[in-house]
């Protein structure tokens, strides 16, 4: 198990490789009387659900049953969100998965309201002009007083062309000192290869938790 800490005032992140048991705690969470949707989400989760398959279109019947309540997002490659977390709010989670190669930033901020925001955002190396331009679409949540700031970048070994220009874009854009970066082997799974996932409970209720799979070193 590898821990990374991040401190949050008195609130830490940790990050271990078990994403599968992880997720399955998230599965059961918030499906507890219902198998069939937990083993769904475990498999969205953990990129499981390939596009065109029954499994796909049983996962988006889901969807539309919940009604866009799953607290849940997922972050698709070339892509980029994020999740808001008050002090009152219910937990949520955020997640992207097949990083296979690709470069995947992680920015969290919590401001002095213990309002909690996690942004990622997933795109291929060769492609950092738009990953940049999501990055500085979070700047709205940098000039909070008091806002705590941190950062994580994932990325391959064998792809690294842009880790500067990404993490200088952090760091001078963002204003965020804090940047770990988390370096991954992709290719050594069939599917799901390369898995982030964000837990994000309210301030004082928790510690906000990341896991990552197919991890083999870390820096920071």
């Amino acid at each position: 198990m590898t821990r990374k800490d991040i401190t949050s005032h008195q609130e830490e992140i940790f990050c271990n490789e078990n994403v599968v048991v992880f997720a399955q705690g998230i599965a059961k969470q918030l499906f507890p009387d219902d198998s069939k949707s937990a083993a769904l989400l475990l498999h969205k989760l953990t990129g499981m659900i390939e596009n065109g398959t029954s499994e796909e279109e049983e996962w988006q019947a889901l969807l539309e049953r919940e009604g866009g309540k799953l607290p849940v997002k997922f972050v698709p490659v070339f892509g980029s969100d994020s999740i808001e977390v008050s002090a009152i709010d219910s937990p949520k989670w955020i997640a992207t998965n097949k990083l296979n190669g690709c470069m995947a930033t992680l920015v969290y901020t919590e401001d002095q309201r213990g309002k909690r925001s996690v942004a990622i955002s997933h795109f291929p190396t060769l492609m950092n002009k738009r990953h940049i331009a999501a990055l500085e679409q979070q700047r709205i949540h940098m000039f909070d007083a008091g806002v705590v700031k941190k950062a994580i970048i994932f990325l391959d070994d064998r792809y690294t062309e842009g880790l500067e220009l990404i993490q200088q874009t952090i760091q001078q854009t963002l204003g965020i000192s804090d940047v770990i970066i988390e370096h991954y082997q992709a290719g050594l799974a069939k599917q799901g290869d390369g898995v982030v996932i964000v837990s994000v409970p309210p301030y004082g209720q928790g510690h906000v938790e990341y896991r990552v799979q197919r991890f083999r070193k870390h820096d920071g």
